[in-house]
């Protein structure tokens, strides 16, 4: 009678396991033909920094500035949402009642990525008053172009006698219209009470790739140079942004426009295990847009 009950037990959980896989994996399957039906309506809205099974990001140098993210209708500069995305995005500050998120001032920022086409050509001809139809008749291309918007969210203190501290904040983008996706970031934000007036950098390893974070903490804008070595080292920008690749055609320098008080991150895939941390940063005078 005992063996039976014992017997009895063990089928049971072995049950309750069985259900929960199959649970996940239901899950799992529906998520999975969801966004195939979506790639398949052309349907792209994604992020350099949240992601659908929630991307972490850490700044280990946050000042208690803006944090600075965005979204886009792109995939890659091939398959383009060719229709306009309405979305809105919240945050939330995890386990602190001392503080608020707000992104772009609010407490739910509502946006729209909108969907626009230009006349493109190879041969360096200024081509951006055309028409479609001026375009195709004089044997142009007529594109669909990528639509970013660069959003960002601050914590504000409920309480003026608070003393700041580190903060963990969870960022969700929705598309409202005309199909329904979320995106998700945690951000663990390493506070540090920093004098204005300086561009730093962190550079943290995770699992498959790295990521180069840097604060500008400066009261204006800044226009900088970012150099490394392109031969260990690749990095997720757009390609405006880079400035001088080495003899063998690897990036080797990017120039960005980073906003005051506000981080700019970045994924790199490092070739070295040691997290070889040799980027070099200057000030410049002029700068992409």
């Amino acid at each position: 009678m005992k063996k039976k009950k014992i017997l009895l037990f063990l089928l049971i959980i072995f049950g309750g396991f069985v259900c929960i896989r199959s649970i996940s994996f239901a899950k799992y399957a529906s998520n999975s033909v969801w966004n195939y039906y979506l790639k398949s309506q052309g349907f792209y809205f994604e992020s350099d920094d949240l992601s659908e099974d929630n991307k972490n990001n850490v700044n280990t140098l946050w000042d208690g500035s803006d944090i600075a993210f965005n979204v886009r209708n792109n995939l890659n500069q091939s398959l383009i949402t060719d229709f306009d995305i309405e979305y809105e995005v919240s945050c939330e500050v995890v386990g602190n009642d001392y503080l608020t998120c707000l992104v772009n001032d609010k407490p739910k920022y509502t946006g729209i990525l909108s969907s626009f086409q230009v006349c493109t050509n190879n041969e360096s001809i200024d081509t951006s008053s055309l028409t479609k139809t001026e375009c195709e008749l004089k044997g142009y291309t007529w594109t669909h172009q990528v639509a970013t918007n660069n959003l960002s969210f601050k914590i504000v203190k409920n309480n003026e006698d608070y003393t700041m501290n580190d903060v963990t904040v969870n960022v969700y983008a929705k598309s409202i219209s005309p199909y329904k996706k979320t995106l998700q970031g945690t951000y663990k934000l390493h506070y540090t009470d920093t004098v204005v007036g300086e561009i730093k950098k962190s550079y943290e390893k995770y699992e498959n790739y790295n990521r180069l974070t840097i604060t500008n903490t400066y009261d204006t804008d800044k226009c900088i140079s970012v150099s490394f070595d392109g031969k260990t080292k690749v990095i997720d920008i757009d390609s405006k942004y880079i400035s001088n690749k080495d003899e063998l055609g690897n990036v080797s320098e990017i120039k960005l426009l980073i906003s005051s008080k506000t981080s700019l991150s970045y994924i790199v895939y490092d070739n070295n295990d040691n997290l070889n941390d040799d980027f070099v940063i200057q000030t410049q005078t002029e700068c992409n847009k």
